[in-house]
């Protein structure tokens, strides 16, 4: 489609080295994109201009939300619009430098629309906005990143062998380590979630000993935490690998239970194992990303173990699965460790006018 070619043309002359990966000729003739001005859902999403019969999109499609999809192994960022793969886009290569991720781990896409990427096999986190000439900018000499997540405060960054999180404050070479945050029961924590209050959640942990979520927000200029250990969990297990917010309840994937649990709160009241060991085949395997969409009734699983997306809904039950495009083999994904959707983390204040209206 021609949205993809769009995309391609547009990173060719803004990140070079990343659309083509072994030749290093420029394109000709291709004006400057001075003054683009899309969205990442513009430039990643279907185009919807001079569409076939054949490509026009059903009610359902257009109203599917865009998935984000970090395809760990194949060192890759995939975007498409629902689970059909609508406008399917790879972006990226696998290694080193401008345009190369290896093992990303969580992505995030913020309020601006900005594309954040936790790099883990290179130790930098990648913030992509596609609005800029400059938009691939990094911040390196991190301690294996598995966790990323935005609201107005900075960026939050797991630095899973360092047993912390950092805030900083913006993904560039000139950014500042704003706060570290460390906790004596805090090892290894992987993926990062933010509430519609600004509250950090955060997986941490291994099993053995076993996993932890966290909870922790500023209160009166201190920092509060909480900590949920996995009891009234069936089973001595517990490694929690990816959480969300939906309304007033928490839902998170146990990798060790290989479950999704919805729980009320951070004291584990109303606890459920969602029921997807009753089906063989909807049985998850090192299931790593956990999204949700707007409405809080769709939720998305990145399978790592089986390869795949799923869909479900709120009860759990399986709506749709994504492996891969039919009949495109290079689209299959290869252990997704991470997919974005919604977050309802807080943007900042909408800046007034300078300028005030003559009455």
């Amino acid at each position: 489609m021609r949205a993809i070619y769009t995309l391609f043309l547009i990173l060719a002359l803004c990140l070079p080295g990343w659309a083509q990966a072994e030749e290093k000729q420029e394109p000709q003739d291709v004006k400057s994109p001075q003054n683009v001005e899309q969205s990442i859902e513009a430039l990643f999403g279907p185009d919807e201009e001079e569409e076939t019969e054949k490509q026009q999109p059903s009610d359902e499609d257009a109203n599917e939300p865009l998935l984000y999809i970090s395809d760990t192994d194949n060192g890759r960022i995939v975007v498409m619009q629902g689970m059909r793969g609508r406008g399917f886009t790879s972006v990226g290569l696998p290694g080193f430098g401008y345009g190369r991720f290896l093992r990303p781990s969580q992505i995030w896409v913020d309020y601006e629309k900005r594309l954040y990427v936790a790099d883990t096999g290179n130790n930098r986190v990648i913030r992509v906005d596609q609005t800029k000439n400059d938009g691939w900018t990094e911040f390196g000499d991190l301690t294996t990143p598995r966790g990323i997540a935005v609201d107005k405060s900075g960026v939050y960054v797991a630095e899973t062998d360092a047993d912390r999180v950092v805030r900083l404050n913006e993904v560039s070479a000139e950014g500042k380590v704003e706060e570290t945050l460390t906790h004596p029961q805090l090892n290894r924590p992987t993926t990062l979630w933010i509430d519609s209050e600004g509250a950090l959640y955060i997986c941490s942990g291994e099993d053995p000993p076993g996993g932890k979520i966290f909870k922790t927000w500023m209160e009166k200029e201190r920092r509060r935490w909480e900590i949920f250990k996995g009891d009234g969990l069936s089973g001595s297990r517990f490694r929690p690998s990816a959480v969300v917010t939906t309304g007033s309840n928490l839902r998170f994937l146990d990798d060790s239970g290989e479950r999704l649990v919805v729980m009320q709160n951070m004291e584990g009241r109303r606890m459920k194992a969602l029921p997807f060991r009753n089906e063989r085949r909807w049985r998850l395997d090192r299931p790593r990303g956990l999204a949700v969409d707007e409405s809080g009734q769709r939720l998305f699983i990145a399978d790592s173990g089986n390869d795949r997306i799923l869909e479900v809904r709120a009860d759990g039950s399986v709506v749709a699965e994504f492996r891969q495009l039919e009949d495109d083999i290079a689209s299959a994904l290869r252990n997704p460790g991470s997919i974005f959707v919604f977050s309802p983390a807080p943007a900042p204040e909408p800046e007034e006018d300078e300028e005030e209206e003559d009455e």
